[in-house]
């Protein structure tokens, strides 16, 4: 018999599958959720974006409805575990991260996700990494709910940035001198009803960069540079994207970090450096993809799937699944 008839009535593999779990407003044309579907999807994948906040547990596991879907229910649940691979998006709604969170921590050890839900519970922050040393150093750093203690460590001069801790697009970011008696009221309103603010001292006259890292992989890097409107670097508060050349020593640097990330339960990530500095590493939906794409230079659909699946290998249990 030949090659043919011994194939015949063999049934293809199925596509492996992956999950977004994204919040907020349907992805846009320039949204990542559309970068990474369509590379995804171009690489054989089946790909579906399901609304984080419709979340919800019964006696199967997780799941969740389709992205058109309302956060009260309507719209086709999907069981989270039929996914050979979950990338998480978003949070949605402040209301209840906490529940959403432990409810995707339960799967844990049995499903394979870009980005584990513990590891996003402990670095979607600006606050200084833990305390494994990371490649990057960072500014000084303070963080507190007190405003007369912020102050007290701002008093002995220079220049500093104020900022929420899980803030997104340069929102609530200002910049301070230490010694403006204005500083006493800014503190105070940013830590309003108990909420922690964080003080960090400005890295001045030096370029920021924000490089996207896939477990030791750089999938791209631009600089930024800071706008007129006083919202500093960030894109969205009026900073300007520039294609330049990332010097070698930060892409080693941000390959060892992203490597580290990957092992902590990371495996995609913005990270944001000024002057040799870390400033925060962004692990939920950092921007970046349109930003490139929009300079000349957009990740490659095959070079973005195979970084982040060989990144999650590097915490999940067995291999991600290929086409």
């Amino acid at each position: 018999m030949d090659a043919v008839d011994c194939n015949r009535g063999a049934e293809a593999a199925p596509a492996p599958s992956l999950l977004l779990l994204l919040g907020g407003l349907p992805p846009g044309p320039e949204d990542n959720a559309t970068f990474i579907h369509r590379a995804f999807t171009g690489a054989g994948w089946t790909v579906r974006a399901l609304h984080l906040d419709t979340l919800r547990l019964g006696p199967t596991g997780p799941l969740a409805a389709d992205r058109g879907a309302s956060a009260e229910g309507a719209g086709t649940l999907h069981a989270l575990k039929s996914a050979d691979l979950i990338w998480i998006l978003g949070f949605g709604s402040r209301s209840a991260f906490l529940d959403k969170s432990q409810i995707l921590q339960s799967l844990e050890g049995a499903q394979a996700f870009v980005s584990q839900p513990s590891a996003l519970h402990l670095y979607h922050s600006k606050y200084p990494f833990p305390a494994t040393p990371t490649p990057f150093p960072h500014p000084e750093s303070y963080a507190s709910s007190d405003a007369a203690w912020l102050k007290r460590q701002a008093q002995g001069g220079g220049r500093w940035v104020l900022k929420p801790p899980a803030g997104s697009f340069g929102a609530e970011v200002s910049f301070w001198d230490g010694q403006d008696p204005a500083l006493g009221d800014a503190l105070a309103q940013a830590t309003e009803s108990g909420r922690y603010a964080l003080l960090q001292r400005e890295i001045k006259g030096a370029e920021e960069w924000r490089i996207l890292v896939a477990g030791d992989r750089v999938l791209g890097a631009y600089e930024r540079r800071p706008g007129t409107s006083g919202g500093g670097w960030n894109l969205a508060a009026g900073g300007t994207a520039h294609l330049t050349p990332l010097p070698r020593d930060l892409a080693t640097r941000a390959q060892a970090l992203g490597l580290q990330l990957a092992q902590a339960g990371i495996g995609y990530a913005g990270i944001d450096v000024r002057g040799g500095m870390l400033l925060e590493a962004n692990v939920i939906n950092p921007g970046g993809l349109a930003t490139l794409a929009a300079l000349g230079q957009p990740v490659a659909n095959d070079a973005l799937v195979s970084a982040v699946t060989a990144a999650a290998q590097h915490r999940n249990r067995g291999p991600v699944l290929t086409p």
